[in-house]
């Protein structure tokens, strides 16, 4: 435990980022999962919907830093090529 009192407030900080930063992370996971199911319906409107939704909540924790830009845009990238995908063999 440090004694200094700059460390024992950086402590706190972290983790409270922490807490943030893992709920934050969850929320991602938690929309890709409801995404993930939506596209497995097949329904071209809920998935254009479920869609926006997903690249919407990508794009926030993007913006926040608890994501790497990179890591956002090749996440939505793989989840746009599964619409793609499904929207095509459903034609």
């Amino acid at each position: 435990m440090p004694k200094i009192k700059s460390q024992i407030a950086r402590l706190k900080t972290n983790d409270r980022d922490n807490a943030r930063n893992r709920e934050r992370k969850s929320q991602l996971k938690n929309a890709v999962r409801k995404f993930e199911a939506v596209l497995a319906t097949n329904n071209k409107d809920e998935i254009a919907k479920a869609s926006k939704l997903v690249e919407s909540v990508i794009d926030s924790i993007a913006r926040t830093g608890t994501i790497h830009r990179n890591k956002a845009s090749r996440t939505k990238s793989r989840l746009q090529k599964q619409v793609n995908k499904a929207v095509g063999a459903t034609k």
